[in-house]
C-alpha cells in the first residue's frame, strides 16, 4: 500500500483487474495471520475482501489487481473468488448484528 492515511472497511476505490476498471467497495480486511483488522496503513499487508459496485465481472485467481483513488494505490493479487452474492449479503448481515 502506498498512501499517507489509513484505509478501512467501506473504502471505495477504482479497481484495475486485467482489462476491467470499475469502482469497488472494501468489505473486510484481515492481516496475514487471518485476524480481522480495522485499519490498513502504508507498508501493511492484508487480505482484502471487496465487491464490484456496478456490475459483476469475470475474473480468475492469480490475476494482479490495483486499487486506485487519488494518490492512493494498493497492489495485490486475486487469491479467492466468491461467486454467490448471498455470501456477501451474509457477511454484511453478520457485521450489522455483531456488537
Amino acid at each position: 500500500m502506498q498512501h499517507a492515511t489509513s484505509i478501512k472497511e467501506g473504502y471505495n476505490a477504482v479497481a484495475h483487474v486485467g482489462a476491467i476498471m470499475q469502482s469497488v467497495e472494501i468489505l473486510e480486511m484481515k492481516n496475514m495471520e487471518g485476524e480481522m483488522i480495522e485499519l490498513m496503513r502504508a507498508g501493511d499487508e492484508a487480505y482484502v475482501r471487496f465487491r464490484f459496485l456496478y456490475s459483476s465481472a469475470l475474473i480468475n485467481t492469480g490475476i494482479p489487481i490495483i486499487f486506485r483513488e487519488g494518490s492512493c494505490m494498493i497492489c495485490g493479487v486475486i487469491t479467492e473468488i466468491y461467486e454467490d452474492l448471498d455470501e456477501i449479503d451474509d457477511l454484511e448481515l453478520e457485521k450489522e448484528n455483531s456488537p
